[in-house]
């Protein structure tokens, strides 16, 4: 057995091939050349085997892939020995080559023969593409029901709200009656009744007193939440800058008590509801008043810059800010981020300054900080740019 490969390239005791028999120069030569023909072949297939497994790894049955090429290499290399012979007859590295290939082909038949059975089941295109129909059909179907729930979901909470608006309003305006009264003879109580109270019951009287105004005040900014979303909107060319005089001409007073300077940009002309815009304006600007700092007067800045077909206005203050965390929260109903003793107020104006904003189609955000100011935004959407 050592001698055989000791001796595995060793062409002595063999002749060529070319002198075996009656070869003619074509006839050996067809045989020469079409063995390096299906060697160079052989070589191809299974580069371009591996080629596909490393390239496609979803594609199934490696193994076979390369026991297959593994075949074909020993195939093609009994090929390219076969043509050498006709010079190089080493009929040993022949034999052996033989030898390999057998084997390589037997292991690629045991192979074979599970992935036969899993191929078959194997869905065929046919299978495949009706298969993807039925899927396609049941998500169209599934899609559909979606949107029925979602439209009927949308459709309930619209009620639902509707129901709650018209219930806060006949609430709210039904109780407005009832606590003037109660407000009113506690003030009367107050005045005539002063000499037969002690100071216990002079503190109650002012504190039951407090609480109706407080009550009423509460009420009147759920009238107003209540009539943004539910009176008709009345949408013409606005000079923003003219609701803005209307909302500082309403703040007056306050705006002389504490001093605030409050500058502008030039404003555009709005498709806006003008009433609700200068609310708008006015609950921003009353925001900017109350939340200042200690000791110095407000300052306010009203500004606007058009990106695109949007208008943006900005109402900047250099307040006492708050921590961006809250930025959500503070648009949201009754929700206060100081005790109503620090500063006063119903924690209403920003929801309705958020309605008024999302009822013309826009968005409303806000930036801030601690010590450093806050800075209101309002994108409004697809704005004809007409003249101010």
């Amino acid at each position: 057995m050592l001698e055989f490969f000791v001796r595995l390239f060793d062409p002595v005791g063999f002749p060529p091939r070319w002198q075996c028999g009656l070869w003619s120069s074509g006839l050996g030569w067809l045989h020469i050349t079409s063995d390096f023909a299906i060697f160079a072949a052989y070589f191809t297939i299974p580069v371009l085997l591996v080629v596909l497994i490393r390239k496609r790894a979803d594609v199934p049955f490696h193994g076979v892939f390369l026991l297959f090429a593994a075949f074909i290499v020993s195939c093609g290399a009994g090929h390219l020995i076969e043509a050498s012979m006709f010079w190089n007859p080493v009929y040993r590295l022949a034999g052996l080559v033989k030898l390999l290939t057998a084997t390589v082909s037997w292991a690629t038949v045991i192979a074979l023969v599970p992935a036969l059975r899993k191929a078959l089941t194997l869905k065929t295109p046919t299978q495949l593409e009706a298969e993807v129909g039925l899927r396609t059909m049941q998500l169209a179907e599934a899609r559909n029901t979606l949107e029925r729930r979602v439209a009927q979901r949308t459709e309930e909470y619209r009620r639902s709200n509707e129901d709650l608006e018209r219930f806060a309003y006949v609430a709210s305006h039904d109780l407005q009656e009832p606590l003037r009264m109660v407000a009113s003879y506690m003030e009367l109580i107050e005045e005539e009744q002063a000499e037969r109270l002690d100071e216990d019951g002079k503190l109650y009287v002012r504190y039951a007193a407090d609480g109706a105004r407080r009550m009423q005040t509460l009420l009147d900014a759920l009238l107003a939440y209540s009539r943004v979303q539910s009176c008709e909107l009345r949408s013409d060319p606005v000079p923003a800058g003219d609701a803005l005089d209307d909302a500082l001409a309403n703040l007056d007073l306050r705006v002389s008590e504490t001093g605030a300077e409050i500058t502008r940009d030039p404003l555009p002309t709005l498709d806006f509801d003008r009433t609700m815009l200068t609310q708008l304006f006015q609950n921003l600007l009353s925001n900017a008043l109350r939340f200042t700092k200690e000791g110095e007067p407000p300052r306010v800045h009203v500004g606007a810059r058009r990106e695109g077909d949007q208008w943006i206005l900005s109402v900047r203050d250099e307040g006492i800010g708050f921590d961006p965390k809250f930025a959500d929260r503070i648009f949201e109903l009754f929700q206060r981020l100081r005790r109503r003793e620090d500063v006063p107020g119903t924690g209403i104006g920003l929801a309705i300054c958020k309605k008024i904003v999302e009822r013309h189609r826009g968005e409303i955000s806000v930036e801030s900080a601690p010590g450093e100011g806050t800075t209101f935004f309002i994108r409004l959407p697809e704005q004809q740019e007409l003249p101010s």
